[in-house]
C-alpha cells in the first residue's frame, strides 16, 4: 500500500486548508461535513491529503455520478409509482439479494431508493411484482434502526434494517445477506436516513420551490460523496452518517443552529436569468463577497436532472454560505458545533473509562454511589422509629409548628437553597476535593459459591417482589371492577369521603394529620395491641383477585372488540 509513503509527500493538504477551500465546490465537500470528509479520506495517511489521493477521490466522484446517471435511466423505473420531480438514487438486488420481511413472510426482490421514497419489488418467476412504496417524505415518525435476523425467527446475523412508521401496522425488516459483515446494511441505513432527515428539514423550515429543490440536491450530492469515499478505499467509513450533511446536523451538538443557517441560506435562493448557477454576490450591508455553489447546477452538469428541471439549475443564485476573509453564519455554527463535539467526545471518553465488566464490580460501584441516599433514608427511619427521643421529638414539634403556621410552602424552596449553601461551604472549606473522585471497595475476584447463592437469592427476592406488586394491583382491580357490590361500594365511599375531607378541612390540618400519623405509627405498634391493623389486614386478605388468562395479541384484540360490541 503506497498511502503511508504518499502521506509524507510535500504536495499534501492539511485539515484547515481542506475545510476552507473544499466546500466552495459542493461536489467535493460540504461545509457541515468537511471535517469528517477529510478524516475519512486521510484515515490511512496520517491526517494529510496527498494530491494522488485527492485525484483518486475526484475520479471516484465522477464515476459515482456517472453510475447514478446510468441507474436513473434503467427501464424498470418507468413502472414505479414515482411522483413528478422524483430522482433515483440507489438500487440493490440486481446482483446481490435483498429480502423483505413483513410479519413471518420473507420475499426476495429489488430495492430502490429515490429522493422521496423507498420501493421494493418482489421477484417473480419471469418478472417483478408490483412495487411496494414506503414514503420517506411524509410527516411520519420514521423509526429506522439496525436489526438482527436469521432463519426461523432467530436473531443471529447483524445485517438487517427494521423500519416502522405510524402508517404501518407492523414493522418491516429489510435484510442484506452477506458473509463479510454488515457494511452493505450500514450503507443503506445511512442513505435512507439522509433522505428522511432532509424531508424533516424541509418540513420544519417550510422550504418551497428552489429552496426545496436545492436541499434535495444537496442530499443527493452527499450520497455521491459517500459512494466516492467508499470507492476510494473499497471500504465504507466507520460512521457513514457523518459524511451526509442533514444526518450529521441532526446528531451534532448545536445541530439545530446549523440547520437554521442552512435554511436561511437556501431561502435566499432566487431565480436570475443572467446567472450560471455559480456566482459571487456582494452583501449590500458590509460589502463582503459571498461565494455560492448550487447543487442543482452540479446535478444538471452531471446529467442527473431532467430537461424540465434544467431551468432551475441555469437560473438559481444562492448567497451567504461562504465568505472571503470572514465567516458566514453557517461556518460559525459549524465551528461552534465542532468545539462542542470535542467536549462531548472527551466526556464520552471518561464514561468509557468508568464502565466496568462484571456484576460484582458494578454492584459495588452502585452501592457506593447510592450511599448518600441510603444514609438519608436510614436517618429518616431513625427519626420515625424514635430511637433517639430528643432528636425525634425536636424534629416532630418543629415540623408540627411549621405546618401549623402554613410555612410548608416555604420549606420546599428552602431545601435547594440549603443544598446550594452546603455545596458552597464545601468549596470554600476545600472539602469538595475528596468528592471529585469516587472510591469503591474492590470486590472479591472470581465467582464463588457464595456469590452464586447470593445472586440466586436476589433473583428469588425480585421475583417475590414482582409477585406482590401484581397481587396488590389485581386486588385494586377487583375492588374497582368487581361484580359484587361490596367492593365497588367501598371504593366509592372511600373516594367520596376523601373528596369531602379535602374540600372541608384546610390543607394544613390534613398535613398535620399525616405528620402525626407517620411519627406515631411506630409508637402505636409498641403501645397498642394493633387490633385495627389486624382487622385491616384480614379484610385485605379476604379480597379475591380476578382471573388472569394469557393470550396472544390477536386473540386479545378480538376479545376487546367483542366487549365493545
Amino acid at each position: 500500500d503506497l498511502m503511508p509513503i504518499l502521506a509524507t509527500a510535500e504536495n499534501a493538504v492539511g485539515l484547515e486548508a481542506f475545510v476552507e477551500i473544499a466546500p466552495l465546490i459542493l461536489l467535493v465537500a460540504d461545509t457541515i461535513t468537511a471535517h469528517f470528509q477529510f478524516e475519512a479520506l486521510t484515515a490511512f495517511t496520517d491526517c494529510r491529503l496527498p494530491y494522488a489521493l485527492y485525484d483518486r477521490y475526484i475520479g471516484a466522484l465522477a464515476r459515482c455520478a456517472k453510475d447514478m446517471k446510468n441507474k436513473s435511466s434503467l427501464p424498470y423505473l418507468s413502472a414505479l409509482p414515482m411522483v413528478d420531480g422524483e430522482h433515483m438514487i440507489e438500487v440493490d438486488g440486481l446482483s446481490a439479494s435483498v429480502i423483505l420481511h413483513i410479519g413471518s413472510s420473507p420475499a426476495s426482490g429489488r430495492l430502490t431508493l429515490t429522493d422521496h421514497s423507498l420501493y421494493f419489488e418482489e421477484s417473480g418467476i419471469v418478472s417483478y411484482h408490483k412495487a411496494s412504496r414506503f414514503d420517506l417524505s411524509a410527516a411520519l415518525d420514521h423509526d429506522l434502526v439496525p436489526d438482527l435476523i436469521g432463519p426461523w425467527g432467530s436473531h443471529i446475523f447483524d445485517n438487517a434494517i427494521r423500519y416502522k412508521t405510524s402508517s404501518l401496522s407492523e414493522p418491516i425488516i429489510v435484510e442484506f445477506p452477506e458473509i463479510s459483515g454488515s457494511k452493505r446494511r450500514d450503507y443503506w441505513i445511512a442513505i435512507i436516513r439522509e433522505i428522511v432527515c432532509v424531508h424533516k428539514f424541509i418540513r420544519k423550515f417550510q422550504l418551497e420551490g428552489l429552496a426545496r429543490s436545492e436541499a434535495l440536491g444537496r442530499a443527493m450530492l452527499g450520497i455521491i460523496k459517500l459512494q466516492a469515499t467508499k470507492s476510494c478505499f473499497q471500504l465504507l467509513p466507520s460512521d457513514p452518517g457523518t459524511l451526509l450533511a442533514f444526518s450529521s446536523a441532526e446528531n451534532l451538538p448545536g445541530g439545530d443552529s446549523i440547520l437554521e443557517s442552512i435554511a436561511a441560506t437556501l431561502k435566499s435562493a432566487k431565480s436570475d436569468l443572467s446567472s450560471s448557477g455559480r456566482s459571487s454576490v456582494v452583501d449590500e450591508n458590509d460589502g463582503c463577497n459571498f461565494l455560492s455553489s448550487s447543487s442543482l447546477w452540479i446535478l444538471y452538469d452531471m446529467g442527473l436532472l431532467s430537461p424540465e428541471e434544467s431551468w432551475k439549475a441555469k437560473t438559481i443564485v444562492i448567497s451567504g454560505e461562504s465568505r472571503i476573509g470572514d465567516q458566514s453564519s453557517l461556518q460559525k455554527a459549524v465551528q461552534q458545533s465542532r468545539q462542542k463535539l470535542k467536549e462531548v467526545e472527551k466526556a464520552k471518553a471518561t464514561v468509557e473509562e468508568v464502565k466496568s465488566d462484571g456484576i460484582g464490580t458494578n454492584v459495588a460501584m452502585l452501592n457506593e454511589l447510592l450511599l448518600p441516599i441510603t444514609v438519608l433514608i436510614s436517618w429518616i427511619w431513625d427519626l420515625i422509629s424514635w430511637r433517639e427521643v430528643f432528636k425525634t421529638g425536636l424534629f416532630f414539634f418543629l415540623f408540627l409548628y411549621v405546618i401549623y403556621r402554613d410555612w410548608l410552602g416555604c420549606v420546599l424552596p428552602a431545601l435547594p437553597i440549603i443544598a446550594c449553601g452546603w455545596i458552597i461551604w464545601l468549596r470554600i472549606s476545600g472539602r469538595a476535593k475528596k468528592y471529585r473522585e469516587v472510591l469503591v471497595l474492590t470486590p472479591k475476584s472470581g465467582i464463588t459459591i457464595e456469590q452464586v447463592a447470593t445472586a440466586q437469592r436476589t433473583l428469588s427476592q425480585i421475583e417475590g417482589i414482582l409477585q406482590k406488586i401484581n397481587v396488590v394491583l389485581l386486588k385494586f382491580h377487583a375492588l374497582i371492577w368487581s361484580p359484587s357490590p361490596w367492593g365497588m361500594d367501598f371504593v366509592l365511599l372511600a373516594l367520596f369521603g376523601l373528596a369531602l375531607t379535602l374540600a372541608i378541612l384546610p390543607f394544613k390540618y390534613v398535613a398535620l394529620a399525616i405528620h402525626v400519623s407517620i411519627f406515631t405509627s411506630q409508637l402505636k405498634k409498641k403501645t397498642t395491641d394493633g387490633k385495627g391493623g389486624r382487622r385491616l389486614r384480614e379484610w385485605w386478605d379476604s379480597i379475591p383477585v380476578p382471573h388472569v388468562r394469557f393470550v396472544e395479541s390477536q386473540e386479545k384484540k378480538t376479545i376487546e372488540e367483542s366487549f365493545q360490541n
